[in-house]
């Protein structure tokens, strides 16, 4: 079953989960900027997991419920994409509302994975592939592209 929704980013704090591979770290920080200059968010927390093709490490998925929502990717590549959205379904099943990133390769993976985890209808965002390779600009649009399944999917209205 997944998390309530949040009614607003306004003061929250947000955690990111991130498999640490190349390109995630530019990805994060534009999010992580855009999340704080206009959506009012108050802090964010950036994890970096040890192995991107395994599920976070219990310290990080023990401070999941210290934060308010979690994104987590990003997925570009076969196990870290079913492992990114198995951290959103850690979350949700914390009560915590979470968004995975994928990118368009990828997007069987993460859904296959939906579907083992027993939450088939999860939704997720999608960008662009690849990430690694991807200019500090490209990580950028991409980050804007999250924001606006971020909203749609983790807040509890539609934005226009």
């Amino acid at each position: 079953e997944a998390a309530p929704r949040l009614e607003t980013f306004d003061g929250m704090t947000v955690g990111f989960i991130s498999n640490g591979k190349e390109g995630t770290i530019g990805f994060f920080s534009h999010l992580g900027q855009m999340l704080k200059e206009d959506y009012g968010v108050s802090d964010v927390i950036t994890r970096v997991k040890s192995n991107y093709s395994a599920p976070a490490d219990a310290a990080i998925v023990n401070e999941i419920t210290r934060w308010d929502a979690v994104i987590s990717g990003i997925g570009d590549w076969g196990s870290c994409s079913s492992c990114s959205l198995h951290d959103a379904v850690i979350a949700e099943r914390a009560k915590v509302p979470a968004l995975a990133v994928m990118t368009e390769n990828f997007v069987n993976a993460a859904q296959l994975m939906s579907r083992v985890l027993g939450m088939p209808d999860y939704e997720f965002a999608i960008i662009r592939h690849p990430v690694s390779s991807a200019s500090d600009e490209g990580l950028r649009e991409e980050a804007e592209a999250t924001i606006d399944a971020l909203t749609r999917i983790i807040l509890s209205y539609e934005t226009d």
